[in-house]
Order: structure tokens, then sequence, then C-alpha cells
């Protein structure tokens, strides 16, 4: 029986852009033996069709994490890869990541890419992955992921829990946390790339999606106070309204630095209003956790 080096893991809820992430990952440019596993729904059969990877299918849509937990008990390799199921992988994308790993880093992320044809598509790609990009310098970093992008030794993954499927954003994080804290290194390779090629994208889209990422902020302080330094920021957060009504103006300096950090961007300032609106609207989830963190008894000890 062939010796499995990595496990490529794809969470998957009828995505109709399957297809192309699974064409990405059978042409790769590699010499570690690797599989695919694919887990969630595939009503279209898009999955079933091909006989190059492990579908697994789940009874109903599950979220990411979950679906990302059954892959890591099913999966053989020693390292596992995770992209999604609207993503393309660069050929020597497996190649790149595995050697990182076996380098000894126990996660490693990697950078995205995205068209820049739908305006509400690329203002959230922008805000979200600004320190994500082929331009983000390499090197070891403190919780810099992105779940679409991301490899980890299996063994550390499964001594850390997996993905705690309590969080319905900030998995990544979390997870990245958690191997900090336990004294591993992460790297952040620019040169390990997914094409993000989401294929819906309105403004309601973008708006539901900052409130999500702002939800999920709370979340992560909530389950980690240390490493949010909490009992600095409380400081700065004892007074909710003051920190509302400094939001549209902390969206200026965010929405900004994007194109400080990604100077190639600078063609697409058209799209700067709808980065703001996305860090505005983000920020004012933020807000609506404020109150509940500060009278949180398990983080103001």
């Amino acid at each position: 029986m062939k010796t499995i080096d990595i496990s490529v893991i794809i969470p998957n809820v009828n995505s109709s852009l399957i297809t192309t992430t699974l064409d990405s990952l059978a042409a790769q440019q590699t010499d570690y033996a690797y599989e695919v596993i694919v887990i969630g729904r595939d009503d279209s059969g898009l999955c079933q069709q091909r006989d190059d990877i492990r579908f697994i299918e789940t009874e109903t849509p599950l979220s990411a994490g979950a679906n990302r937990n059954i892959g890591i008990r099913e999966s053989q390799g020693r390292f596992l890869l995770f992209t999604d199921a609207d993503c393309r992988c660069n050929a020597d994308w497996i190649e790149v990541m595995g050697k990182r790993l076996d380098e000894g880093y126990k996660m490693v992320g990697g950078a995205f890419d995205f068209p820049k044809t739908n305006y509400w598509v690329t203002g959230d790609n922008m805000a979200i992955l600004h320190n994500l990009s082929p331009e983000t310098p390499a090197g070891e970093v403190d919780n810099r992921v992105g779940g679409g992008n991301m490899g980890l030794w299996k063994d550390v993954l499964l001594d850390l829990g997996g993905f705690d499927e309590t969080f319905r954003g900030g998995q990544d994080n979390d997870l990245a946390i958690k191997l900090l804290k336990a004294g591993h290194r992460i790297y952040f390779e620019p040169r390990s790339v997914v094409d993000h090629l989401p294929d819906e994208g309105t403004f309601k889209w973008l708006c539901r999606h900052a409130g999500i990422y702002g939800r999920a902020g709370v979340a992560l302080i909530e389950r980690h106070p240390d490493f949010y330094d909490w009992q600095t920021r409380k400081k700065l957060w004892r007074f909710p309204w003051l920190f509302l009504a400094w939001t549209p103006f902390k969206a200026v300096q965010q929405a900004t630095r994007v194109f400080v950090e990604n100077p190639s961007w600078r063609k697409y300032l058209h799209v700067w209003p709808a980065i703001w609106v996305f860090y505005f609207l983000r920020r004012t989830a933020i807000a609506g956790g404020v109150k509940s963190l500060l009278e949180n008894p398990d983080i103001n000890k």
C-alpha cells in the first residue's frame, strides 16, 4: 500500500467551483505522495464523478470546521493541507507547503490572490486578506493564517483537538493561537498561493460577512483574553459608545493601510469605499459585543 505524505482536506457545501479546485490539485507538480479528501454535500454530483479523490458525504450541511474535523479523522498523511471549495491552488502549492512543514514548522500559512472584477467581492477580499497577499513578507508570524490555505502536522492538530466547531468564523485564528500557546511556531509562505474565487458578491453579502468577522473577533477575545491583552484593551473599550463613535475614523485608517501594505493594489483605489464599509461594519459588530466582554467575569478577574 502506498504511503501518503500529505492529505489535502476540502470542506464543501455544494460549491459550483469545486471542479476548478480539484483540477488544480490534480495538476500539482510535487514529489510528495498525496491524497485529496472532500467532505460535505455535493448535490450536483461534481465530486462523485471523479476517481482521483475521496468524497465523504454528510447527511446534512455542516460547518467548515465540522467537515474539516471529519477529514482529519479520515486522513492518512502526516501533514494536512487545507483549502476551500472556491479556491484554485498554484501548481507548486503542495510542494512549497510540504517543504516548509518538513523544516519543522508545525503550521504554515500561505498567500491568497483573487480576481478583481466584482466590486464587492474585491473589497471583501482586500479587507480580509490584505496581510495574506503574495506581497506579504515571508517569515515567522503570530497568527497570520487563512483557513483556505494552510498546512499543519497531523499529530499536532490532533493534540490541539482539531477545529473548534462552535466558531462560525475565526476557527483558523483560534487554532493558530492554541498552537502558539503550545510553544510551536507558525511560518507565512507567500510563494504558496491559492486563488480565492467566490462566485457571489453583493453589498448585502459583504455586510453579512463583515458582521460574521466582527462577532468572531469578540468570540476570540473571550476565548483568548491573554493573547489579545484584554486587561489593557478593556481600559480603552470601557465606554462602548465612545468605541462606536471612533469606529468611522478607525475604519478609514484600516482601509488605507490595505493599500499601504500592498502597493500593487493601488490601481484599485476605487474599491476603497467597499473596504471602508467592511471595516466599519466589522467594528460595529465588535462594538455590539463590547458590553458582554466588559461584563464577563471569566476574563475580568
